[in-house]
């Protein structure tokens, strides 16, 4: 039976807690807009919806205050918890009994409303804590108290108050009420209600299904809300079921109602008691995120994505491998922000797939490893993709990570940037400035890439403020001269002359790719993704590295006494790296193969210190160049699906054994004159995939005019393939 009473008597019977909110209700999230478009709709009377009331005795836990009377009825609020509590806040200024400041203070950050009639009839809402001017604005608080003193009011304004008042104060609200004792039917009807109107998730709906029969279900899940908090993890109440209904209940058919089930209490209870003690699965997670340099919630985009975690740890102990396959998993889902869209269909086939693992004896590694499958589908991060122009992204904050867990620094300073704190700020900021940028680069597809993430690095405050006033070139210069390790560890391009304005786009695409190839060496590093693909590089053992340097150069082996400098003429030679490239392009034209850089020709070990010398002695420094001069002739595509470099310490003196007499000896007489710790080198070992398309070398002739060469291995060396026979040979190759 509908009934109606006006606003201000609903609004008394919260102030005297006569209506209560069972603890099943959602939060208070409506922000100050939709509160003042609530109370515009009353102030020109127009409709703004009803009530359900649910009188009981059944003594239900509800927020923040409990009748002690067991045997009184209590009014329930089931239905229009979140229309009263915004007209309490416009009435008295203030929030009801059931909430606190901190619980809102998301959406709302005043509760006093002004209302500005200086243009009146036409009037303005303001949510603001003071008055700016007496003469035309007032709080709607003291608009609705019964006791204020209109006296000195002038007659328009008082005319116009009092209809904007009595609009308020006259008006009805209308409301259902039902009466019953049966906790599970009124969570049926709450459902009802909330699925025809404005949804609430599945989520929301799962605390109120477990609180049917678990009273205190949500000041439990508030707990660890708060403590999760305090270590910079701050996850809304909703996310905390849906960890209960994954880790209970694997199959397809499952659904939001399969734990509104008062006979699911004890296992309800038994999993929470899993998920959130000491050691359990929640605090393990947490544990696991921050490990791999996830250290705060705000920077998880893809929320959804902690689900699986938390349910592999809750099913298993991981192991080390099984460990970082996860944290491949999760950067998978992240960078791809696979949870986007169908998320129950996506989430349950997952589940299922990693809890086989448990059920049928399988190693967990290949379940997880057939879930990443399903979210690449066999593509890796590219250039691209990385086209973003949010710093509120999933990508953004996949290459962040990266560069934490590669030991980034701030450009100002040798800072690490996982040291995010009050004691230790630092900032994100462009490296090409906006107010440099928006002269020459001012359409809109411009501005776009003005604010693009691979236009975003991380410094000091201090090195901000620096900045403000420098073109990039000069700012980037700054930094090097400063710290020259941070612009590599942040994924900047180190040719200067991309660091001109008018080099902005090019600027963009070579760190884009830099990015990319950093962001996909560390996932597959966490993983055997590759090791099919890769299995040459990734498996190889010393031994078998020796007995290829042993054995003449064929196919698919070649030496590099170093990548640019000159023996002979003991200096850097940088022409030297066309030798490399060409070597590249002859193994992916070809069946692949492996080429050292750091053995010389016959087959003594020389190692790359010569090499790293030139970078200022460091191997970070040499691969990244090497990077840099394989996108440059390959591109981005290339790098990051055919190529993949790795770094191996050899000792002569292992080699001895291996080796014929003659090569014996005179290894020993080389030996003589060093340093037993200079007999271990250094060699980089770059594993070449076959290409699925030739790859062609741009070279200039003496007349400066660009011709495209094909380079192919020929009897164990790297040689130019004649033009008429190139289709031919293409054809054979596929």
């Amino acid at each position: 039976m509908s009934e109606r009473a006006k606003i201000t008597e609903h609004l008394r019977r919260i102030k005297e807690k006569e209506y209560l909110i069972p603890n099943f209700q959602r939060e208070f999230i409506w922000k100050q807009n939709r509160i003042l478009k609530l109370l515009r709709s009353i102030l020109d009377n127009k409709p703004i919806g009803g009530m359900l009331i649910w009188k009981s005795k059944v003594p239900l836990t509800s927020k923040r205050f409990d009748s002690t009377t067991k045997d009184d009825y209590k009014l329930y609020i089931l239905d229009g918890q979140q229309r009263l509590t915004a007209l309490y806040i416009i009435m008295y200024g203030e929030l009801p009994y059931y909430y606190t400041k901190e619980e809102v203070e998301k959406t709302i950050k005043s509760f006093q409303i002004v209302i500005d009639i200086s243009n009146a009839p036409e009037y303005k809402l303001i949510f603001q804590s003071k008055i700016d001017d007496s003469s035309t604005q007032m709080k709607i608080s003291d608009l609705l108290r019964d006791n204020y003193d209109f006296d000195n009011m002038d007659g328009s304004k008082l005319k116009f108050y009092n209809s904007l008042r009595r609009n308020f104060t006259d008006k009805d609200i209308f409301y259902e009420q039902f009466e019953g004792d049966n906790v599970k039917e009124a969570i049926d009807i709450f459902h009802d209600i909330n699925t025809a109107g404005v949804k609430l998730t599945g989520a929301e709906l799962l605390v109120a299904y477990i609180s049917g029969y678990w009273y205190e279900a949500r000041e439990e899940i508030k707990k660890i809300q708060l403590r999760l908090r305090n270590q910079n993890f701050d996850f809304k109440i909703d996310i905390f079921t849906q960890f209960i209904l994954a880790c209970i209940v694997i199959t397809n058919n499952s659904t939001d109602k399969t734990l509104h089930n008062k006979n699911k209490r004890e296992e309800v209870l038994k999993c929470w008691e899993k998920l959130t003690n000491n050691d359990g699965a929640i605090s393990k997670t947490i544990a696991f995120l921050k490990k791999y340099k996830v250290l705060k919630s705000n920077e998880i985009a893809n929320k959804p994505s902690i689900i699986p975690i938390v349910f592999c740890h809750y099913h298993f102990d991981l192991n080390e491998a099984e460990e970082k396959k996860l944290a491949s998993y999760f950067f998978y889902t992240q960078a791809f922000i696979y949870f986007r869209t169908n998320v129950n269909t996506r989430m349950t086939e997952h589940l299922k797939t990693i809890y086989l693992a448990k059920q049928e004896s399988i190693p967990l590694c290949n379940q997880l490893q057939s879930c990443i499958e399903g979210v690449t589908k066999g593509q890796k991060i590219n250039e691209e993709l990385l086209k973003v122009n949010s710093d509120k992204s999933s990508l953004f904050f996949m290459m962040k990570w990266t560069f934490r867990n590669n030991n980034a620094v701030c450009l100002d300073e040798k800072q690490s940037i996982d040291l995010e704190s009050v004691d230790f700020p630092f900032d994100k900021d462009h490296i090409f400035s906006r107010a440099f940028l928006k002269n020459k680069y001012n359409t809109a597809e411009d501005k776009k890439a003005i604010n693009e993430i691979a236009n975003l690095c991380f410094l000091k405050s201090k090195a901000n403020k620096i900045k403000s006033n420098k073109s990039a070139s000069d700012f980037l210069k700054y930094c090097k001269d400063k710290n020259p390790e941070a612009l590599r560890k942040q994924c900047i391009p180190e040719e200067e002359n991309l660091w001109h304005i008018d080099k902005f786009k090019d600027f963009l695409k070579a760190r884009r790719s830099l990015i990319a190839y950093d962001i996909n060496q560390y996932i597959d590093s966490l993983g055997d993704k590759n090791l099919s693909e890769y299995k040459k590089a990734k498996h190889i053992s010393i031994d078998e590295i020796i007995d290829d340097i042993i054995s003449d150069e064929d196919e698919d082996t070649e030496f590099k006494s170093s990548l640019r400098w000159n023996y002979d003429k003991n200096e850097k030679d940088t022409s030297l790296e066309k030798s490399i490239i060409k070597t590249i392009a002859g193994f992916s034209n070809h069946i692949g193969g492996n080429l050292y850089i750091g053995v010389g020709d016959n087959n003594e070990l020389l190692g790359i210190q010569k090499d790293c010398d030139t970078f200022d002695g460091t191997q970070d420094k040499f691969r990244n160049h090497l990077v840099q001069i394989i996108l440059k002739n390959f591109g981005e595509t290339f790098l990051s699906n055919y190529i993949n470099i790795n770094f191996f310490t050899i000792n002569n003196e292992d080699l001895l054994d291996k080796l014929d007499d003659e090569k014996k000896d005179i290894l020993k007489e080389k030996l003589l004159y060093e340093d037993e710790e200079a007999h271990s080198k250094l060699i980089c070992l770059v594993a070449v995939k076959q290409s699925k398309e030739l790859k062609f070398i741009v070279e200039k002739n003496k007349n400066g005019i660009e011709t495209k060469k094909c380079y192919v291995r020929q009897d164990g060396r790297t040689a130019i393939l004649p033009a008429d026979e190139i289709i031919k040979y293409n054809e054979e190759r596929q």
